[in-house]
């Protein structure tokens, strides 16, 4: 797999591969090998370390980070959740992600909260207004 980065990897330019890929695919004159070639190249370069990149991307499903989003949004600081929704945005998470993987599983969390008597109506409210709020948000980027 090559070592270039995204920015630099041109799949179609002979530089920068191997003497034996260039000797290879200079020698075949076939416009079917050079083709193959090429699109293994753009494969190995550019697809698969994107696909490597998506799935490491730290989804926010973990109980953990529902459990730290439902903190913040009871938080009497406002801007520590969005910080914390940004962090996520800005590291990979999408839109939709968030939505229902980090969201929808908050607004729950603080109903539990409340049911459990480990938070009062009002901040269950305030809570569950921050979580329309980002709602609203997240449907103007």
């Amino acid at each position: 797999m090559s070592n270039r980065p995204f920015s630099t990897f041109d799949p179609f330019a002979g530089d920068g591969d191997s003497d034996d890929e260039v000797e290879a695919t200079a020698a075949s004159n076939d416009p079917e090998a050079q083709r193959v070639s090429r699109l293994s190249r753009l494969i190995e370069g550019e697809i698969i370390p994107r696909l490597l990149l998506c799935h490491t991307v730290t989804r926010p499903t973990s109980t953990s980070a529902v459990a730290e989003l439902a903190r913040l949004m009871l938080h009497p600081e406002p801007e520590l959740a969005d910080a914390y929704l940004e962090l996520l945005y800005l590291s990979g998470a999408t839109r939709g992600m968030i939505c229902s993987e980090l969201l929808a599983p908050t607004a729950r969390h603080l109903a539990e909260l409340w049911e459990n008597q480990a938070c009062d109506f009002s901040e269950l409210t305030d809570g569950l207004q921050r979580i329309e709020a980002v709602l609203h948000e997240i449907r103007g980027r």
